[in-house]
């Protein structure tokens, strides 16, 4: 998979010392690291003190605290500024990265901008799933200091798929009030859209939004976009797979706490009409009647024929499900309603 390399970027080869600021140079972790200022930085490029941060208000997280390179950075409260053509920033508590307690703008992994053993992020950096500052709930994947993950099975399918993703390290964590119950995900990557010629938008967060799920999951998405493609979708509407939550009405903890499920609310298709599962399913009817049902009704079906998921929850299963479907991976377990 070929990704587009970041033009500002600090750890060349040594042999790639003299090379231009604006030289577009691909990245080995592991070699030895040379640390050149650059003209032109931004949020996420190297430095070695505040003056190689050439922009208003940059300031320099020095090697000495642990940043390779250094990193230039902004101050902030919750949110950073971007720039056309680098990572999206974002803003993250500095305790987060072993510094002080403060916001501070890094960039965002992002594997269309960068390419580095699969972390999406410059060399001696990694990708983690960070919080925004100030709103522990919002997190997303920010390129911090440390070794990019080691390569899977699973990884390698999805690079062989042309799979456009990069792996992400996740903390676990309790659903509020059960401490007794554990979220995590088995090798969690985060997907990026589009996929092929379909997107996927996510209702709540845009479409620049990384999905965070587990790999296997990732791998069944594709697979999912496949029969979308097939018949005619263009955008696919859906919520982040990763949700540290129970079942809705019960006490055990739900597939998206695991990153192992995904919640599909609607369809724009090649000639631009919309469906929803909200307003276009038709409830309680076996052979649908108008265009948009059947539609619906053949893409389920086709993912329950194809063994995609295991588990497949439309709105017929209960009132909970009226507006999307839900598909996981729940193991040894086959249900479709």
């Amino acid at each position: 998979m070929r990704y587009a390399t970041l033009l500002i970027i600090c750890c060349v080869l040594a042999a790639c010392d003299d090379a231009a600021d604006n030289a577009s140079i691909p990245l080995t972790f592991g070699e030895p690291l040379s640390c050149p200022a650059w003209s032109s930085p931004w949020v996420g490029a190297a430095c070695q003190d505040d003056g190689d941060c050439g922009f208003e208000g940059g300031t320099c997280l020095r090697e000495v605290a642990g940043f390779p390179c250094g990193t230039c950075s902004l101050s902030c409260d919750t949110l950073c500024p971007d720039l056309d053509d680098f990572p999206v920033t974002f803003c993250t508590n500095g305790l987060d990265v072993g510094i002080s307690d403060a916001g501070y703008c890094l960039s965002r992994c992002d594997p269309r901008f960068v390419e580095n053993g699969g972390s999406a992020c410059r060399d001696g950096y990694t990708c983690k799933l960070l919080a925004r500052n100030a709103v522990p709930d919002f997190k997303t994947g920010v390129c911090a200091p440390g070794e990019p993950a080691a390569q899977t099975d699973c990884r390698r399918g999805l690079e062989s798929r042309d799979v456009l993703f990069t792996p992400v390290a996740f903390t676990a964590e309790h659903p509020e009030g059960y401490p007794e119950l554990t979220c995590d995900i088995e090798d969690p990557v985060f997907l990026y859209s589009p996929l092929g010629d379909t997107a996927m938008i996510d209702i709540r967060r845009g479409e620049s939004a990384p999905a965070l799920a587990s790999c296997s999951l990732v791998n069944a998405i594709e697979s999912m976009l496949d029969v979308a493609r097939s018949m005619g979708a263009r955008e696919i509407f859906i919520v982040n797979p990763y949700s540290c939550r129970l079942i809705v009405g019960g006490a055990e903890l739900s597939m998206h706490g695991l990153g192992e499920a995904i919640d599909i609310f609607g369809f724009r298709l090649d000639d631009d009409s919309v469906l929803t599962v909200a307003g276009d399913w038709e409830d309680g009817v076996e052979a649908p009647v108008t265009t948009a049902g059947a539609w619906l009704r053949q893409f389920t079906d086709t993912l329950w024929e194809r063994q995609i998921f295991s588990v497949i929850l439309t709105p017929e299963y209960d009132d909970a499900h009226d507006d999307h479907f839900h598909l996981d991976l729940t193991p040894a377990t086959v249900f479709y309603q």
